[in-house]
C-alpha cells in the first residue's frame, strides 16, 4: 500500500513537472516573439529615422545648391557641321546685377561653353551648339565667376541622352514575336513605328522603311507604308499593309535557333539627319523566339548626311 501511495506521488510531481516545463516552453516561445517585435519596431523606427536624416540632408544639399532651375530646348541642326543647336535657360536662387553665368556641356568628351545673359528676376538663358555625331550623354554644368576670379562649378540634376534634343527623340511600336511553322520562321508585319519628337507630340519624317537584320547582316529592306492611327496619331508607319485584324501578312525568314534577329525603322528628318531606331530584337530558339533587351536598343543610330 505504501509502495502505490509513494508511486502515486511520484507520478503526481512528474505532471507537475511535466506541466510546468510546458508553461515554461510556452512561456519562452512567448518571450521569444515579443523579442522579435521589439527587434521589428526597433528596425523599424530605425528605417523611419534614416528616412528623416536623408530628407535633412537633402534640404541642406537643396538649400546649398545655385540652381532652382534648367533647361535644355532644342533649336535646329546644322549638317554642315554637325552641331545641334540648342536653347539654355538656368534660374538661380541668389543673384546680383553683377552676376556672370555660363554653362559647360560636355558630351562624349567634347566640352562646349555657353555664356549665358541675364533677363533679369535671377533667369539667365544662352545659345549654344553641341556636336551631334556621337549619340552619348550630355552632362550641363554651371560656372559662376566672383569677383575675385573664382570659379563656382555647379552639375545640373538631369543628364541628357543627346537624342532627346533631336526633332525625332522617339516613337510608339507595335510588337510581335516570330514562331515556327513547320520548318519556317514567320514575321507578322503588323509592326509600326509612330514617330514623335521630345514634347511627344507625333511628326513626320522622311525615306521611311523597316529593316530586318540577322546577326547584324541587313537581310531584309522595305519601304514602310503610311497610314494615320488616330487623330491624335496622324504620323504612322506600318510594315507592309495591315489587314483588318491588324497583323497583316506573314513573312517568312531565314533563320535558324541561336540566330539573333533585329528590327529596325530608319527615317529622316527635315535636316537630312538619317535614324535608325530598334523596334524588336529577338534570339531565335528551337521551339520559339524570345525578347531580348540590349542597352544600344534603347537609343537611335545616327548617321549625318554628307
Amino acid at each position: 500500500m505504501k509502495k502505490n501511495w509513494i508511486a502515486l506521488v511520484s507520478l503526481a510531481l512528474n505532471l507537475v513537472l511535466v506541466a510546468l516545463v510546458l508553461w515554461q516552453g510556452s512561456r519562452l516561445d512567448t518571450l521569444e516573439q515579443d523579442l522579435w517585435n521589439v527587434q521589428a519596431n526597433l528596425l523599424d523606427r530605425q528605417d523611419q529615422v534614416m528616412d528623416e536624416v536623408d530628407a535633412l540632408r537633402e534640404d541642406v544639399q537643396e538649400g546649398e545648391r545655385l540652381i532652382a532651375d534648367c533647361a535644355l530646348e532644342p533649336a535646329g541642326l546644322d549638317p554642315e557641321t554637325r552641331s545641334v543647336f540648342l536653347n539654355a535657360s538656368v534660374t538661380l536662387k541668389e543673384w546680383g546685377e553683377d552676376t556672370d553665368a555660363a554653362l559647360l556641356l560636355e558630351l562624349e568628351g567634347q566640352t562646349t561653353e555657353a555664356p549665358l545673359t541675364h533677363g533679369g528676376n535671377g533667369v539667365f538663358t544662352g545659345e549654344a551648339a553641341v556636336p551631334g555625331e556621337e549619340n552619348g550623354r550630355l552632362t550641363v554644368t554651371l560656372l559662376v565667376p566672383d569677383t575675385g576670379g573664382t570659379v563656382t562649378r555647379e552639375q545640373a540634376e538631369f543628364v541628357y541622352q543627346l537624342s532627346d534634343l533631336l526633332p525625332v527623340t522617339d516613337g510608339a511600336t507595335g510588337t510581335s514575336t516570330p514562331y515556327w511553322e513547320e520548318d519556317t520562321l514567320l514575321l507578322q508585319s503588323g509592326f509600326f513605328f509612330c514617330p514623335y519628337d521630345r514634347d511627344h507630340d507625333y511628326v513626320e519624317v522622311r525615306d521611311p522603311e523597316f529593316r530586318l537584320y540577322r546577326n547584324g547582316e541587313l537581310i531584309l529592306e522595305e519601304t514602310a507604308v503610311y497610314h494615320p492611327m488616330s487623330d491624335d496619331i496622324p504620323y504612322c508607319y506600318y510594315l507592309r499593309e495591315v489587314n483588318e485584324d491588324g497583323l497583316g501578312q506573314t513573312i517568312p525568314v531565314d533563320a535558324q535557333p541561336g540566330d539573333d534577329l533585329r528590327l529596325a525603322f530608319a527615317c529622316q528628318d527635315q535636316f537630312g539627319l538619317a535614324y535608325e531606331f530598334t523596334v524588336d530584337h529577338w534570339q531565335v530558339l528551337k521551339d520559339d523566339a524570345v525578347h531580348v533587351s540590349l542597352d544600344e536598343d534603347f537609343y537611335p543610330t545616327l548617321t549625318w548626311p554628307e
